[in-house]
């Protein structure tokens, strides 16, 4: 009885196999093909029918908003002459080199100064002895217009009793002497 059966079987199933993978196999190939083209993906509802090439509006703008901002600070960079440069820069390193040596006197609980001399283009860093550990040179064409020591305590304050400016670039640095704010104007 199982022999009789089995080769009827076998070609039934034989052909349930030949109809229903045909259709299967397509219906996974064209899936396979939608996914490619990009239509199951979230974005394919904003898409055109055309699937037009180029810009939006949006893009645009803000490439044009870029644009500007670059050719603003060019021009800006552009119409400092060479001794503005100089002084903005002598300025910035100064500052910098202030609250520098006031982070030292912090840092390693203990006193250190900045020192400026008039007409130099010099300045040196001095620790608590008051040895010079680091002398810094002032961009070309700068001097500093005052004589000033900068000297920090180890709480980062500056000592003596009052405030103290420095001259420098037609710039006027100042140092508050409780909190050692560093001002420029």
């Amino acid at each position: 009885m199982n022999s009789a059966w089995q080769p009827q079987a076998l070609a039934c199933v034989e052909r349930l196999k030949a109809v229903d993978m045909k259709p299967a196999e397509g219906r996974e190939q064209r899936a396979k093909s939608k996914k490619q083209k990009g239509y199951n993906s979230p974005l394919s509802a904003l898409r055109s029918p055309l699937n037009h090439k180029g810009f939006t509006l949006i893009e645009l703008i803000i490439v044009i908003i870029l644009a500007g901002i670059l050719v603003a600070a060019i021009a800006v960079k552009i119409s400092l002459t060479p001794s503005q440069t100089a002084n903005i820069t002598a300025v910035d390193q100064a500052v910098a080199d202030i609250q520098y040596v006031q982070m030292l006197a912090l840092g390693n609980r203990s006193n250190r100064s900045i020192v400026f001399t008039s007409g130099s283009a010099t300045y040196t860093i001095q620790n608590n002895s008051g040895v010079t550990i680091e002398t810094k040179t002032l961009p070309s064409g700068t001097s500093a217009g005052t004589t000033v020591t900068f000297a920090f305590n180890s709480l980062g304050e500056l000592t003596g009793g009052s405030n103290l400016t420095l001259t420098l670039g037609g710039h006027t640095i100042t140092v508050y002497r409780i909190t050692g704010k560093v001002v420029t104007s």
